[in-house]
């Protein structure tokens, strides 16, 4: 950018923005950005529209203080801190974890719970930029825990082929399409299959 072009831009900042980006810093706009507030709403939005043309963005979004977290916080009073998404990512992975074990039924529940818990990240621009693996694979574990519901196993072999035909190939689209997602091959072995599908994945 050449000198008189900035000079247009500090302007511009200045009096839509009430910020100046050599006398208040790069982390003050930064904060500023992920806030969003009042004129900065619409400055957030272009962020989301092509998140991938502002790499440094997240970054120095993450050097910024986050503000406190209570029992009321959520997508919509912290979904635009990066480092309050990586939270749930990881809280999200343990709690997955902790499904390899349960029954098949109380799995589904818990899958299930979980989905309502974390559906509304899928929305936020993290997902965009690949920093949300675990919520949108859950989005297809969710569907295998309602495909699972019933069982195929029973009757005769024409009500089995009849069952799954309606049904069951359903199911096991939804486990493919799980163990597809980044997370399963990050923090689980290629030979095994995904936690919460051994648990759910039982006709």
């Amino acid at each position: 950018m050449v000198p008189n072009e900035y000079l247009g831009f500090v302007e511009v900042c200045e009096s839509q923005l009430a910020f100046n980006p050599d006398n208040d810093g790069v982390l003050t706009g930064a904060a500023k950005l992920a806030t969003h507030e009042g004129p900065w709403h619409s400055v957030w939005e272009r962020f989301c529209e092509a998140p991938n043309r502002y790499p440094t963005i997240p970054l120095k979004i993450r050097q910024c203080c986050m503000p406190d977290l209570d029992l009321f916080s959520n997508a919509d009073t912290h979904g635009s801190w990066p480092q309050w998404n990586e939270t749930q990512e990881k809280d999200l992975r343990k709690t997955l974890n902790t499904t390899r074990d349960l029954p098949p039924h109380t799995a589904r529940n818990r899958i299930l719970e979980l989905d309502k818990e974390h559906r509304d990240r899928r929305k936020l621009v993290w997902a965009e930029i690949g920093e949300s693996q675990l919520a949108l694979a859950l989005r297809h574990l969710a569907r295998l825990a309602e495909f699972t519901k019933n069982s195929i196993a029973g009757g005769t072999v024409e009500d089995i082929a009849a069952g799954y035909k309606h049904f069951g190939w359903k199911a096991d689209s939804a486990s493919l399409r799980a163990r597809t997602e980044d997370w399963v091959r990050r923090f689980w072995p290629a030979r095994e299959c995904s936690p919460p599908a051994c648990g759910l994945h039982r006709f």
